[in-house]
């Protein structure tokens, strides 16, 4: 019997399990389930790249190239703003021009002949040598901006230690960031325009000269009593005794009117002259032309 009851539970282990209905049925709702899901996140990213491309279809494309050339052929500096257009105008200037810094100038070598002399190589468009305020001289530097840049770089390795009248010109081309570090555009302020020397010493000539009031004398008087009791006081303390008297605007004295004449008596006499003897007094003769 027991051998009998092994083989029986042997053969009952070795038959095929079958699935419940309700395991069954848990198994494909947690597969539907998991299909759903899937299905959910390919229709989010169908819709997130349909809005990524939404940007890029035919119809859109075609409208922004027809504005886009447009604005890629020409940048219309009066529709942006004045910060953006002044940058933009400084930034195409410093870019595509070249801007020299010219050293060791010597005398006579001015405006005009720079001018003159390195136009052969291109195109100037500022060209401004520095020059004293005070005497109108030249400070023997200069700066020149070429129309290309390429044109520049040519100038300054040519010109570069160039021998002109025992002078050895010093040209170097300014880079964008040394010619904002320099002034920018400023240093090209007054390009273009005669100097003309402010004479100082006429100026100085013509103020002294120039009528004043009495009010204005005593002001010059007292000014110059204090300047002259500073001297002073430095002549003391050196041990210098040295005294002098400022000099004092004089007083003019009231001039008396003429006195009326109250009879003829009291003028003087007058005694008439003839033709005759005031033509022999004053030693006149007759001259006759034939």
């Amino acid at each position: 019997m027991p051998a009998k009851r092994k083989q029986a539970e042997v053969a009952k282990s070795a038959e095929p399990t079958e699935t419940t209905q309700d395991e069954f049925t848990a198994f494909e709702s947690g597969s539907d389930e998991e299909e759903s899901s899937v299905g959910d996140e390919t229709e989010m990213s169908a819709e997130k790249r349909a809005e990524l491309l939404k940007g890029f279809d035919s119809d859109s494309e075609s409208d922004d190239e027809a504005q886009g050339d447009e604005d890629n052929r020409i940048i219309e500096l009066s529709n942006l703003t004045p910060t953006i257009s002044s940058a933009l105008t400084k930034k195409k200037k410093v870019d595509e021009t070249g801007i020299l810094y010219i050293g060791r100038i010597p005398h006579g070598f001015y405006e005009e002949e720079m001018t003159s002399y390195f136009s052969q190589f291109g195109t100037i468009l500022n060209l401004r040598m520095s020059r004293s305020k005070k005497t109108g001289r030249s400070k023997h530097y200069a700066f020149i901006e070429f129309g290309d840049r390429g044109v520049a770089e040519i100038v300054a390795q040519t010109m570069h230690n160039y021998l002109l009248a025992s002078h050895l010109l010093q040209v170097i081309l300014l880079t964008p960031e040394e010619f904002k570090k320099k002034g920018g555009r400023d240093l090209f302020k007054g390009s273009g325009k005669k100097f003309k020397a402010v004479p100082w010493a006429q100026i100085a000539k013509d103020r002294v000269e120039s009528p004043k009031t009495q009010e204005q004398w005593q002001e010059l008087e007292k000014r110059e009593k204090k300047r002259r009791s500073v001297q002073q006081q430095k002549l003391k303390a050196a041990g210098i005794d040295y005294e002098y008297e400022s000099p004092a605007a004089k007083k003019l004295k009231a001039s008396e009117a003429p006195k009326a004449i109250k009879s003829k008596k009291d003028a003087p006499a007058t005694r008439k002259v003839s033709g005759a003897s005031a033509r022999k007094a004053s030693g006149s003769r007759k001259v006759s032309v034939k």
